[in-house]
């Protein structure tokens, strides 16, 4: 009997609806509204309490608003004279350059006198 891998006949039918599916339907059915619209209702309801409203709204909002995509960021003008290309390069400029060296004069303190010292120049 062979083991792992996919088996014919095994799995969920194609076309066969959840548990879930089989409930929203149900109650799509009962009240007149599919889920989604229930949540708006509830969403929308000003007897109800701020936190239910708002839980109510993070609930629907996957279905209404739909998440922005890394592609539409390409879409905004960034023609050679716009803006926002202008604050890009910018950006990019300063992100590119050399971080300034800090500049503090080296110190040699010499073995035989603790109190003498000599400043160095910094190299080029």
């Amino acid at each position: 009997m062979p083991k792992g891998g996919a088996r014919r006949g095994a799995g969920r039918k194609p076309g066969l609806r959840t548990r879930l599916t089989i409930r929203a339907v149900e109650f799509a059915e009962e009240t007149g509204q599919t889920p989604l619209q229930f949540m708006l209702g509830v969403m929308r309801d000003d007897k109800l309490p701020v936190g239910t409203r708002l839980q109510a709204a993070g609930l629907a909002a996957p279905f209404v608003h739909p998440r922005l995509s890394a592609s539409l960021h390409g879409a905004l003008p960034a023609g050679p004279g716009s803006e926002a290309r202008q604050r890009l390069d910018a950006m990019l400029e300063r992100l590119t350059a050399p971080a300034p060296l800090l500049e503090l004069p080296a110190v040699a303190i010499d073995a035989d006198s603790v109190r003498e010292v000599t400043v160095m120049e910094p190299r080029p």
